[in-house]
Protein backbone atom coordinates (compact mmCIF):
# COMPACT_ATOMS: atom_id res chain seq x y z
CA UNK A 1 0.00 0.00 0.00
CA UNK A 2 1.18 3.77 -0.71
CA UNK A 3 2.79 5.01 2.39
CA UNK A 4 1.02 8.27 2.25
CA UNK A 5 -2.56 6.25 2.28
CA UNK A 6 -1.46 3.98 4.73
CA UNK A 7 -0.49 7.06 7.36
CA UNK A 8 -3.47 8.75 6.63
CA UNK A 9 -5.73 5.62 6.64
CA UNK A 10 -4.48 5.17 10.38
CA UNK A 11 -5.09 9.12 10.94
CA UNK A 12 -8.63 8.95 9.86
CA UNK A 13 -9.20 5.96 12.52
CA UNK A 14 -8.40 8.23 15.50
CA UNK A 15 -10.23 10.76 17.46
CA UNK A 16 -8.44 14.03 17.81
CA UNK A 17 -7.62 13.43 21.54
CA UNK A 18 -6.94 9.67 21.10
CA UNK A 19 -3.21 7.68 20.79
CA UNK A 20 -1.89 5.05 19.63
CA UNK A 21 1.26 3.12 20.71
CA UNK A 22 4.40 2.42 18.95
CA UNK A 23 6.59 -0.11 20.41
CA UNK A 24 10.32 0.84 19.18
CA UNK A 25 12.99 -1.68 19.09
CA UNK A 26 16.45 -1.46 20.62
CA UNK A 27 18.39 -0.08 17.86
CA UNK A 28 22.10 0.38 18.66
CA UNK A 29 22.70 3.17 21.31
CA UNK A 30 18.38 4.05 21.14
CA UNK A 31 16.86 2.11 23.97
CA UNK A 32 13.58 0.18 23.70
CA UNK A 33 10.51 1.69 24.34
CA UNK A 34 7.52 3.03 23.53
CA UNK A 35 6.11 5.99 21.70
CA UNK A 36 2.59 7.32 21.37
CA UNK A 37 1.29 9.33 18.59
CA UNK A 38 -1.79 11.47 18.13
CA UNK A 39 -3.59 12.07 14.80
CA UNK A 40 -1.87 15.48 14.25
CA UNK A 41 1.52 13.61 14.09
CA UNK A 42 0.12 11.11 11.64
CA UNK A 43 -1.02 13.85 9.80
CA UNK A 44 2.40 15.36 9.92
CA UNK A 45 4.08 12.72 8.61
CA UNK A 46 1.69 11.93 5.46
CA UNK A 47 2.20 15.80 4.56
CA UNK A 48 6.20 15.22 4.72
CA UNK A 49 6.07 11.87 2.72
CA UNK A 50 3.56 13.35 -0.20
CA UNK A 51 5.45 16.47 -0.64
CA UNK A 52 8.77 14.60 -0.32
CA UNK A 53 9.79 17.31 2.16
CA UNK A 54 11.74 17.12 5.25
CA UNK A 55 9.80 17.29 8.32
CA UNK A 56 10.66 19.84 10.95
CA UNK A 57 9.20 19.40 14.49
CA UNK A 58 9.50 22.17 17.19
CA UNK A 59 8.68 21.79 20.81
CA UNK A 60 9.78 21.98 24.09
CA UNK A 61 12.49 19.75 25.68
CA UNK A 62 11.19 15.92 26.58
CA UNK A 63 8.28 16.06 24.41
CA UNK A 64 9.14 13.07 22.26
CA UNK A 65 10.31 14.63 19.26
CA UNK A 66 13.47 12.34 18.36
CA UNK A 67 11.30 9.05 19.42
CA UNK A 68 8.72 10.71 17.13
CA UNK A 69 11.18 9.77 14.16
CA UNK A 70 11.80 6.62 15.34
CA UNK A 71 8.26 5.55 15.39
CA UNK A 72 7.89 7.29 12.32
CA UNK A 73 10.40 4.77 11.13
CA UNK A 74 8.62 1.49 12.68
CA UNK A 75 5.42 2.57 11.49
CA UNK A 76 6.67 2.90 7.47
CA UNK A 77 8.68 -0.18 7.81
CA UNK A 78 12.06 1.82 6.93
CA UNK A 79 15.62 2.38 8.12
CA UNK A 80 16.28 4.49 10.95
CA UNK A 81 19.24 6.60 11.20
CA UNK A 82 20.07 9.79 13.12
CA UNK A 83 22.86 12.20 13.79
CA UNK A 84 23.17 14.98 16.59
CA UNK A 85 24.21 18.27 15.71
CA UNK A 86 26.39 20.20 18.16
CA UNK A 87 27.40 23.74 18.55
CA UNK A 88 30.31 23.28 16.31
CA UNK A 89 28.89 21.16 13.42
CA UNK A 90 29.21 22.39 10.05
CA UNK A 91 26.43 21.62 7.45
CA UNK A 92 29.33 19.90 5.38
CA UNK A 93 29.77 17.05 7.80
CA UNK A 94 25.96 16.51 7.28
CA UNK A 95 26.83 15.24 3.95
CA UNK A 96 30.49 14.38 3.92
CA UNK A 97 33.86 14.96 5.33
CA UNK A 98 37.64 15.07 3.50
CA UNK A 99 40.35 13.55 5.97
CA UNK A 100 43.51 15.62 5.48
CA UNK A 101 45.10 14.32 8.21
CA UNK A 102 45.24 10.67 7.15
CA UNK A 103 46.17 11.69 3.52
CA UNK A 104 49.57 13.99 4.47
CA UNK A 105 50.24 10.89 7.09
CA UNK A 106 50.27 8.62 4.05
CA UNK A 107 52.25 10.52 1.48
CA UNK A 108 54.62 11.64 4.41
CA UNK A 109 55.16 7.72 5.06
CA UNK A 110 55.46 6.87 1.17
CA UNK A 111 58.49 9.72 1.12
CA UNK A 112 60.27 7.90 4.01
CA UNK A 113 60.22 4.86 2.12
CA UNK A 114 60.86 5.94 -0.91
CA UNK A 115 57.76 5.24 -2.75
CA UNK A 116 57.10 9.10 -3.29
CA UNK A 117 59.30 9.73 -6.34
CA UNK A 118 57.76 6.37 -8.12
CA UNK A 119 54.79 5.93 -10.08
CA UNK A 120 54.01 2.77 -8.38
CA UNK A 121 53.98 1.33 -4.98
CA UNK A 122 54.71 -2.12 -4.00
CA UNK A 123 51.52 -3.62 -2.54
CA UNK A 124 50.66 -7.10 -0.91
CA UNK A 125 50.28 -8.65 -4.11
CA UNK A 126 50.30 -6.23 -6.63
CA UNK A 127 52.01 -2.84 -7.79
CA UNK A 128 49.13 0.30 -7.23
CA UNK A 129 49.77 3.66 -8.90
CA UNK A 130 50.68 6.42 -6.44
CA UNK A 131 48.26 8.46 -7.60
CA UNK A 132 45.15 6.31 -6.91
CA UNK A 133 46.94 5.27 -3.08
CA UNK A 134 46.61 9.31 -2.41
CA UNK A 135 43.13 9.90 -4.24
CA UNK A 136 40.92 11.95 -2.60
CA UNK A 137 38.09 10.11 -2.91
CA UNK A 138 39.89 7.27 -0.61
CA UNK A 139 39.69 10.01 2.04
CA UNK A 140 36.32 11.23 1.35
CA UNK A 141 33.77 9.86 4.10
CA UNK A 142 30.21 9.73 4.06
CA UNK A 143 28.29 11.86 6.23
CA UNK A 144 24.54 10.98 7.17
CA UNK A 145 22.94 12.34 4.05
CA UNK A 146 24.61 10.19 1.54
CA UNK A 147 23.39 7.38 3.50
CA UNK A 148 20.25 8.60 3.45
CA UNK A 149 20.33 9.60 -0.26
CA UNK A 150 22.13 6.53 -1.50
CA UNK A 151 23.16 4.03 0.98
CA UNK A 152 24.88 1.84 -1.19
CA UNK A 153 27.07 3.94 -2.38
CA UNK A 154 28.16 5.38 0.93
CA UNK A 155 28.65 2.04 1.79
CA UNK A 156 31.31 1.36 -0.92
CA UNK A 157 33.55 4.53 0.24
CA UNK A 158 37.03 3.22 1.23
CA UNK A 159 36.81 5.77 4.12
CA UNK A 160 34.24 5.84 6.97
CA UNK A 161 36.15 7.67 9.66
CA UNK A 162 33.37 10.14 10.45
CA UNK A 163 30.04 8.13 10.60
CA UNK A 164 28.62 5.22 11.16
CA UNK A 165 24.85 4.58 10.52
CA UNK A 166 22.69 2.34 12.60
CA UNK A 167 23.06 -0.64 11.06
CA UNK A 168 20.33 -2.55 9.52
CA UNK A 169 19.22 -6.23 11.10
CA UNK A 170 20.29 -8.52 7.98
CA UNK A 171 23.60 -5.51 7.55
CA UNK A 172 21.46 -5.47 3.83
CA UNK A 173 21.09 -2.23 1.71
CA UNK A 174 17.56 -0.53 3.15
CA UNK A 175 14.79 -0.64 0.92
CA UNK A 176 13.94 3.26 2.06
CA UNK A 177 14.60 5.40 5.51
CA UNK A 178 14.38 7.67 7.99
CA UNK A 179 16.86 10.28 8.98
CA UNK A 180 16.61 12.24 12.01
CA UNK A 181 18.59 15.26 12.47
CA UNK A 182 18.26 16.28 16.17
CA UNK A 183 18.35 19.57 17.75
CA UNK A 184 19.57 21.76 14.55
CA UNK A 185 19.03 24.71 16.34
CA UNK A 186 22.10 24.10 18.44
CA UNK A 187 24.39 24.82 15.60
CA UNK A 188 25.19 28.24 13.79
CA UNK A 189 22.77 29.32 11.10
CA UNK A 190 25.40 29.18 8.60
CA UNK A 191 24.27 25.36 9.21
CA UNK A 192 20.91 25.49 8.26
CA UNK A 193 21.50 27.55 5.70
CA UNK A 194 23.87 25.19 4.48
CA UNK A 195 21.37 22.69 3.47
CA UNK A 196 19.01 24.68 2.03
CA UNK A 197 19.65 23.76 -1.32
CA UNK A 198 20.42 19.76 -0.67
CA UNK A 199 17.10 19.54 1.32
CA UNK A 200 15.42 21.14 -1.29
CA UNK A 201 16.79 19.69 -4.43
CA UNK A 202 17.28 15.49 -2.09
CA UNK A 203 20.92 15.57 -3.69
CA UNK A 204 24.28 17.35 -3.12
CA UNK A 205 27.68 16.80 -5.46
CA UNK A 206 30.54 15.98 -3.51
CA UNK A 207 34.25 17.35 -4.85
CA UNK A 208 35.99 15.13 -7.78
CA UNK A 209 32.78 12.57 -8.49
CA UNK A 210 31.15 13.01 -11.52
CA UNK A 211 27.64 11.88 -10.04
CA UNK A 212 25.50 13.90 -7.85
CA UNK A 213 24.43 11.75 -4.59
CA UNK A 214 20.53 10.88 -4.23
CA UNK A 215 18.57 12.77 -7.11
CA UNK A 216 15.82 9.45 -7.37
CA UNK A 217 18.31 6.92 -6.91
CA UNK A 218 16.18 5.01 -5.05
CA UNK A 219 13.68 5.85 -2.45
CA UNK A 220 13.71 9.79 -1.30
CA UNK A 221 14.37 9.75 2.70
CA UNK A 222 12.34 10.63 5.06
CA UNK A 223 14.52 13.43 6.74
CA UNK A 224 13.22 14.98 10.24
CA UNK A 225 14.91 17.80 11.62
CA UNK A 226 14.00 18.50 15.43
CA UNK A 227 14.18 21.88 16.88
CA UNK A 228 13.98 23.12 20.99
CA UNK A 229 13.87 26.67 19.45
CA UNK A 230 17.03 27.62 21.29
CA UNK A 231 17.50 29.94 17.91
CA UNK A 232 15.16 30.91 15.48
CA UNK A 233 15.63 28.74 12.46
CA UNK A 234 15.79 30.71 8.87
CA UNK A 235 12.64 31.30 6.93
CA UNK A 236 13.98 29.72 4.03
CA UNK A 237 14.78 26.58 6.01
CA UNK A 238 10.98 26.83 7.54
CA UNK A 239 9.74 26.81 3.85
CA UNK A 240 11.68 24.10 2.57
CA UNK A 241 10.08 22.14 5.29
CA UNK A 242 6.53 20.32 6.51
CA UNK A 243 6.16 21.67 10.40
CA UNK A 244 5.30 20.00 13.40
CA UNK A 245 4.62 21.99 16.36
CA UNK A 246 4.68 19.66 19.20
CA UNK A 247 2.80 21.07 22.92
CA UNK A 248 1.52 19.46 25.92
CA UNK A 249 -2.20 19.77 27.03
CA UNK A 250 -2.96 22.34 29.54
CA UNK A 251 -5.02 21.69 32.70
CA UNK A 252 -6.39 18.55 33.47
CA UNK A 253 -6.17 17.48 30.02
CA UNK A 254 -2.04 17.54 30.83
CA UNK A 255 -2.85 14.79 33.74
CA UNK A 256 -4.92 13.28 31.88
CA UNK A 257 -2.19 12.60 29.12
CA UNK A 258 0.42 11.77 31.39
CA UNK A 259 -1.65 9.38 33.02
CA UNK A 260 -1.68 7.91 29.06
CA UNK A 261 2.05 7.86 28.66
CA UNK A 262 2.36 6.09 32.04
CA UNK A 263 0.21 3.65 31.01
CA UNK A 264 2.32 2.69 27.66
CA UNK A 265 5.21 2.45 29.55
CA UNK A 266 4.51 0.96 32.76
CA UNK A 267 1.53 -1.05 32.32
CA UNK A 268 1.87 -2.71 35.47
CA UNK A 269 2.09 0.48 37.51
CA UNK A 270 -1.32 1.10 39.37
CA UNK A 271 -3.52 4.48 38.35
CA UNK A 272 -3.39 5.45 41.87
CA UNK A 273 0.39 6.20 41.26
CA UNK A 274 0.38 7.05 37.46
CA UNK A 275 -2.39 10.20 38.40
CA UNK A 276 -0.30 11.15 42.11
CA UNK A 277 2.85 11.98 39.45
CA UNK A 278 1.30 13.31 37.18
CA UNK A 279 -0.52 16.58 39.47
CA UNK A 280 2.99 16.62 40.85
CA UNK A 281 4.73 17.07 37.48
CA UNK A 282 1.63 19.39 36.17
CA UNK A 283 1.88 21.18 39.79
CA UNK A 284 5.75 21.88 39.09
CA UNK A 285 4.90 23.20 35.94
CA UNK A 286 2.96 25.85 37.55
CA UNK A 287 5.70 27.03 39.77
CA UNK A 288 7.93 27.20 35.99
CA UNK A 289 4.71 28.85 34.10
CA UNK A 290 7.72 31.94 33.88
CA UNK A 291 10.78 30.01 33.38
CA UNK A 292 12.02 28.66 30.02
CA UNK A 293 13.10 25.58 31.53
CA UNK A 294 10.03 23.18 32.53
CA UNK A 295 9.48 20.15 33.79
CA UNK A 296 7.45 18.08 31.28
CA UNK A 297 6.89 14.51 30.25
CA UNK A 298 10.60 12.95 30.16
CA UNK A 299 10.50 14.19 33.86
CA UNK A 300 7.40 12.04 34.53
CA UNK A 301 8.36 9.17 32.77
CA UNK A 302 12.09 9.22 34.84
CA UNK A 303 9.84 9.95 38.14
CA UNK A 304 7.66 6.89 36.98
CA UNK A 305 11.01 4.70 36.65
CA UNK A 306 12.69 5.93 39.93
CA UNK A 307 9.09 5.07 41.97
CA UNK A 308 8.95 1.74 39.91
CA UNK A 309 11.90 0.57 41.72
CA UNK A 310 11.68 2.34 44.79
CA UNK A 311 8.59 -0.22 46.37
CA UNK A 312 6.27 -2.51 45.08
CA UNK A 313 3.17 -2.15 47.17
CA UNK A 314 0.82 0.80 45.69
CA UNK A 315 1.37 2.81 49.05
CA UNK A 316 5.06 2.84 48.71
CA UNK A 317 5.21 3.71 45.45
CA UNK A 318 2.90 6.67 46.02
CA UNK A 319 4.61 8.01 49.37
CA UNK A 320 7.94 7.60 47.32
CA UNK A 321 6.79 10.17 45.03
CA UNK A 322 6.80 12.92 47.71
CA UNK A 323 10.56 12.41 48.49
CA UNK A 324 11.82 12.01 44.65
CA UNK A 325 9.76 14.33 43.10
CA UNK A 326 11.56 17.60 43.78
CA UNK A 327 14.86 16.09 42.53
CA UNK A 328 13.03 15.92 38.89
CA UNK A 329 12.03 19.86 39.11
CA UNK A 330 13.58 21.51 36.48
CA UNK A 331 15.87 25.05 37.23
CA UNK A 332 18.06 27.66 36.27
CA UNK A 333 20.70 27.93 38.76
CA UNK A 334 19.93 31.42 39.14
CA UNK A 335 15.81 31.06 39.33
Amino acid sequence: MNEVKKIMQQAAALADDELITQPLKQQGSWPECVHLLNKKSLLAIAAALGAQRPLLIRGEPGTGKSHLARAAAALLERHFISTVVQPYTEYQELLWTFDHTQRLADAQLMSLSGDAGKPVAQGDKQKIPIAELLAPSRYTSPGPLWYAYDWIDASKQICKTAYQPEPTEDNKAPDAQVLLIDEIDKADISLSNGLLEVLGNRSFRVPHRAQAIGGGKQTTPLVILTSNSIRELPSALLRRCVLLDLSLPTGKELISYFVKVGRAHFPLMDDKVLSAAAEQICEDREQQAKHSLKTGQAEYVDLLRAVQNSGKTVRQQQDSIEHLANFFFKHQAND
